[in-house]
This record gives C-alpha cells, structure tokens and sequence, in this order.
C-alpha cells in the first residue's frame, strides 16, 4: 500500500517507529541504571523497565504493517477502526518531551515532587482540568507512590541530587 500512512494510522515510514523506538532504549537505560542498586533496591526499576520494554515491543510491532500488527493493534484498543488518523506529530514530540522532563526532574528533584509535579501539569495542560483537579491526583499519585513503596515494600525513593541524593 502507497501513501504516508499505514491503514491502521501509523506512519508506515522509519519515523512511525520513533516514539516506541525511544522509549525501549531509555526502558533499556533505566534498567541498565538499576543494576548499580542493591538486589533490594534494584527489584522494582527492573520490574517497571522490564514491563516498559515489553509494552514498547508491543507497540512497535502493532504499528507495523502486517496482518500481525492490525491484529495485535485491534486486540490492545478495539476501538482502533481499519482506518483511522495518526495523531500529530508534535503531539508525540510534546508527550516524548514530557517524559524526558519528568525523568530528568526525578533526577534533579527527586521522585515524589517530580511525579507531583508531572501530574499536576500533564492533567491542567494536556487533559485541560483545573489546576485544583491537578494537583490534588498529582499529590494523590505522589502519596500513593510513598505509600507503596516508601513504607509498605521500605525502598528507598530517591531524594534528587538537589536533596542529597548521590548519583
């Protein structure tokens, strides 16, 4: 089939690869980072890069043009019609640049005012609701993440290298 578009709405061009491309090589990074923790402290980073990759596989191969990929395609969203339209581009860029940031705030500033943070602006810019709505799920989220890991499984979260972390 000819054109700029695959029939499923991915761009069947190199560039239709990119995001998911990105993103299992910053999955692969990020595990490849764990391995520097201790068994304990490194079970979850691995859990969630491990589950990242495999998502990023999926979505790299449902965006192919294969009998495979419409199907696969169909079976992760049936809401996903024969022919549909391709987001945007940019929409991609400004998601793909949303992660980055959140990553490198974890980075500087730690995970929980970074996730924080993260909610509060992807819920008022990219979902359009109120700055209250956003920072009530984006602390929500930040509480449950303590919660779960800082005092139920006792892992460590990591403080920002602003806060004393050490890289």
């Amino acid at each position: 089939m000819s054109g700029t578009s695959a029939p499923h709405g991915v761009p069947s061009g190199p560039g239709g690869y990119a995001l998911p491309l990105v993103l299992l090589a910053l999955a692969i990074g990020f595990i490849v980072m764990a391995q520097r923790f201790g068994a304990a402290s490194r079970a979850m980073p691995q859990l969630v890069g491990g589950t990242m990759v495999i998502f990023c596989l999926l979505d790299a191969l449902s965006r192919t043009n294969t009998e495979l990929g419409r199907r696969l395609s169909r079976w992760v969203n049936p809401a996903v019609s024969a022919v549909s339209v391709a987001p945007p581009r940019h929409r991609q860029r400004v998601a793909l640049a949303g992660l980055t940031a959140l990553v490198v705030a974890m980075i500087l500033v730690g995970v929980l005012p970074a996730v924080a943070a993260f909610g509060l602006l992807a819920l008022r810019y990219r979902a359009g609701r109120s700055w209250l709505m956003g920072a009530t799920l984006g602390g929500a989220v930040a509480l449950a993440i303590w919660l779960l890991f800082g005092l139920l499984l006792a892992l460590p979260l990591f403080p920002g290298l602003l806060f004393g972390g050490v890289w």
